[in-house]
């Protein structure tokens, strides 16, 4: 039983525009389902690369915004249907960022509720004995960054899909929390 906590971005839209799909929500989700979980998008690639399975746990989080809370909506939406994963496929929950394109004070308190909410989810995973891997890897850069601030003070390391390998990074923000 693990928990991955992932940013979520826009880069299924991308990547289906670039092959040709509709990125409407039935065009994303065909584009989805059609293609290897690793080339679809970041956040299936990390899931696979991770080896998302039954049992396991995954939190999309995302910008409130159309094109982003699509995006995380289609990956959602189309997990336990993708015959790239074990099915029935673990978990995945969605949460919905607001305000993090807001300005000046709405932009760094937006940003510290998700730090806030990152945490709380960090805990619940220990609290249920789970594996845990954060990944920062689609969203804004400062959603990234809130992300790995609360990986390191909770000494947790944080993992990157590459997308130009099929390795997946180990960044060890653990050990700076832990001297």
């Amino acid at each position: 039983m693990r928990t991955f906590l992932i940013t979520c971005g826009t880069s299924l839209e991308r990547n289906a525009k670039a092959a040709g799909y509709s990125v409407d929500d039935a065009g994303l989700e065909k584009y989805f389902l059609s293609v290897e979980p690793r080339t679809s998008c970041a956040e299936a690639s990390c899931l696979a690369r991770l080896n998302f399975e039954p049992g396991d746990t995954a939190v999309l989080f995302c910008t409130a915004t159309s094109t982003g809370g699509r995006c995380a909506r289609v990956i959602h939406d189309g997990f336990p249907k993708h015959s790239g994963f074990e099915q029935p496929a673990g978990e995945i929950a969605l949460r919905e960022i607001p305000d993090l394109f807001g300005m000046g004070e709405r932009f760094s308190d937006a940003h510290l509720e998700f730090g806030k909410l990152v945490k709380s989810e960090i805990e619940a995973a220990r609290r249920k004995n789970a594996g845990l891997a954060l990944c920062p890897i689609g969203g804004t850069k400062p959603m990234a960054m809130m992300m790995a601030a609360a990986a390191a003070l909770a000494g947790v390391d944080v993992y990157y899909a590459r997308e130009d390998t099929a390795e997946l990074s180990t960044l060890p923000v653990s050990q700076m929390a832990n001297g």
